[in-house]
């Protein structure tokens, strides 16, 4: 039998049988959790990557599993932060597409068209001078290597000069304050947003423009004379 050589009071169970008061995980503010907040925050992670989505939030991909399974709560912060992060990246994919389509424009180089006047182009394009003579079917017209112009694209800077300031009657122009309200750095985000909002919609929508006649430039223009009926006829 082994004798303990501690003092009486020292060999007394000091352990306590109360519960404690303090969780094993830290204690959390009560955000509200709610399906529709989890969910997209499942598929803001899918779209951006944890990675990401954990950084927008400011938080670990750890404590964005929580958030996701339901564990811990999600707060309005949390759900804008995840809601510019895709508009962020929405807006580079709109700006990447769009640049694709221009490279597609460029690629096109010069093409032959007919018409019948110089100012307008309607038959084309054709990779021959010829096939655009043809298109002209014995007509007096022009025909003229032409260069295709750039996507339709809009400025948000002249939509809100003309638009605002020069087709609303509602605008003051004999008052001396700013025409914006604001600092220079809200104001320049808030035309960069336009922008990006308007090249998004033209990188979607060009097609529904006619293009024809508008060209960067055109070269080898020249007159063709009507062809008898007789000579169409051999």
């Amino acid at each position: 039998m082994m004798i303990s050589a501690a003092p009486p009071e020292a060999r007394k169970d000091t352990t306590s049988t109360a519960k404690k008061s303090c969780s094993l995980k830290r204690e959390q503010v009560a955000f509200p959790i709610e399906v529709p907040r989890m969910m997209g925050l499942d598929t803001a992670a899918v779209l951006l990557g944890k990675g990401m989505l954990a950084d927008e939030l400011c938080i670990t991909v750890r404590n964005l599993n929580y958030k996701i399974n339901g564990e811990r709560g999600a707060c309005d912060a949390d759900i804008v932060a995840a809601a510019r992060g895709l508009e962020d990246r929405g807006e580079r994919f709109l700006s990447h597409a769009l640049r694709l389509r221009q490279a597609i424009t460029r690629g096109a180089g010069w093409q032959w068209w007919s018409g019948s006047s110089d100012d307008w182009y309607e038959y084309g394009p054709f990779e021959t001078r010829e096939q655009a003579i043809s298109e002209l079917v014995g007509s007096e017209g022009f025909v003229a290597e032409c260069l295709p112009a750039g996507d339709v694209s809009f400025s948000a800077q002249e939509l809100i000069e003309n638009q605002y300031f020069e087709d609303n009657d509602a605008f003051d122009f004999e008052r001396s304050e700013p025409d914006r309200v604001g600092s220079s750095t809200a104001i320049d985000a808030a035309n960069a947003e336009l922008q990006g909002l308007l090249d998004a919609w033209c990188a979607r929508h060009a097609k529904t423009f006619a293009r024809g006649n508008l060209f960067a430039g055109t070269r080898n223009v020249e007159r063709v004379e009507a062809t008898p009926t007789e000579v169409q006829g051999r």
